[in-house]
């Protein structure tokens, strides 16, 4: 019998380890795991798996940026990504980049299990509310990139543009850069009219 190969990536030897656990109990073959985006990208590249499992918060690269970088090799790997954070941004990002599947971490184990059966069957493993705020916000928040999404994120939640800086790996200016560009994009001209916009597209 074959089974579904499955690579994880975070951060917490905590949850790597329960991972682990859960899934060889439910008939997966964890090929290993890894704690940043680097590693990451490499194990992937060596081993292939089916499915990663992968944090968005991970140091150096982020769980989205491997995401995009595997798609660009054209590596037949599917994602489920999981977060510390049920935060619709991070659903709404997993989906445009392509991935499989969106668990919070605030769940129990057994809901990563559901997502991965749910994903080797062929289907997508989303919140229903996020399906629909992606396809009825399509027009608005389409126009962003997946960086602009995580910006708009940070900013949501009150962050500073070093404090962004520092989380992205990117310079203030950078993130001065991004802010302008998706102001201009949602045609806003200030903050207080950039939460409204939010609010408007229900994504509080």
């Amino acid at each position: 019998m074959k089974y579904t190969s499955v690579l994880i990536v975070d951060d917490h030897p905590i949850v790597t380890m329960a991972l682990d656990v859960i899934l060889n109990n439910n008939g997966y073959d964890v090929v290993g795991s890894a704690k940043d985006g680097i590693q990451a990208m490499s194990m992937i590249k060596e081993k292939e798996p089916s499915i990663v499992i992968i944090d968005i918060g991970i140091p150096g690269i982020d769980g989205f940026e491997v995401i995009s970088r595997t798609t660009k090799l054209k590596i037949n790997t599917k994602f489920l990504v999981i977060s510390s954070s049920d935060n619709k941004y991070y659903a709404y990002n997993s989906i445009k980049l392509g991935a499989s599947g969106f668990v919070s971490k605030t769940n129990d184990l057994k809901t990563i299990v559901f997502a991965l059966n749910a994903i080797q069957s062929g289907y997508k493993f989303f919140p229903d509310d996020i399906k629909l705020n992606s396809h009825n916000n399509s027009v608005s928040l389409d126009i962003l990139s997946p960086k602009e999404l995580l910006v708009v994120n940070y900013l949501k939640e009150g962050r500073s543009n070093n404090e962004i800086s520092e989380i992205m790996l990117i310079s203030p200016k950078t993130v001065s850069s991004y802010k302008r560009r998706i102001f201009d994009k949602l045609n806003v001209d200030n903050f207080v009219e950039f939460l409204d916009k939010l609010k408007n597209l229900e994504f509080e």
